[in-house]
């Protein structure tokens, strides 16, 4: 039985196949100004709400970011054309990748605790607000110190969008999917953590030895 109550209003979602760019603007819209669990529950439904349609925009946002920061490269760094189209290519597949793979994290995490749902599921509502936050941060991280100041709190946002898909996706409740969405993050902190000071102590180590050297 899902833990999510269901939602109170009902929702039909427009009879739209294929891949309309259109419609998508009006998921992104829905996603992002209105998010919650029954919000996700509702786009699930939505026909242009895929896996593949999720791997599509994420790829396109990150082809756009690298190609961005391969402009500005050329611009200020004087890089060639060549920067700007691996960039491009760069930005696309590395954002597919990364964007699977915690995908992925965190589905696990999320059926490991109970969770229903499908990797499917949890991919294309991810695709629902991933895709145009990613080209945002894209554009706020050329802006000097008041870029990296809003995209800290775009994160922020995200984290939190995150963690509400991530409930309506698995039919959980809020506190274990926020436990499988930031529980990866809070392990990759621990072992930069762990690696560091083992780092610093070997360092340290080595600099006594050698003052110890006749």
């Amino acid at each position: 039985m899902s833990e999510i109550q269901p939602p109170q209003s009902s929702y039909t979602p427009p009879p739209v196949s294929g891949f309309n760019i259109g419609e998508w603007f009006n998921i992104w819209r829905r996603a992002l100004t209105q998010p919650s669990a029954a919000t996700f529950e509702q786009l699930e439904r939505h026909p242009q709400v895929t896996m593949q349609n999720a791997l599509i925009w994420d790829a396109i946002a990150g082809a756009i970011g690298g190609l961005l920061g391969g402009i500005v490269a050329a611009v200020t760094q004087d890089a060639g054309i060549g920067n700007i189209i691996w960039g491009a290519i760069g930005g696309a597949l590395f954002g597919v990748l990364g964007f699977l793979i915690y995908a992925l994290i965190v589905y696990a995490i999320a059926r490991a605790q109970g969770g229903t749902g499908t990797l499917q599921i949890q991919v294309a509502l991810l695709g629902t607000f991933v895709p145009p936050l990613l080209l945002i941060s894209a554009i706020l991280s050329q802006i000097p110190v008041l870029g990296g100041i809003i995209g800290f709190v775009l994160f922020i946002y995200q984290m939190y969008l995150y963690i509400v898909a991530t409930q309506a996706a698995q039919n959980v409740i809020m506190g274990k999917a926020a436990i499988a969405v930031l529980l990866p993050g809070l392990l990759v902190l621990c072992c930069v953590v762990i690696f560091g000071f083992g780092l610093a102590a070997a360092i340290l180590g080595a600099a006594g030895l050698e003052g110890m050297q006749p």
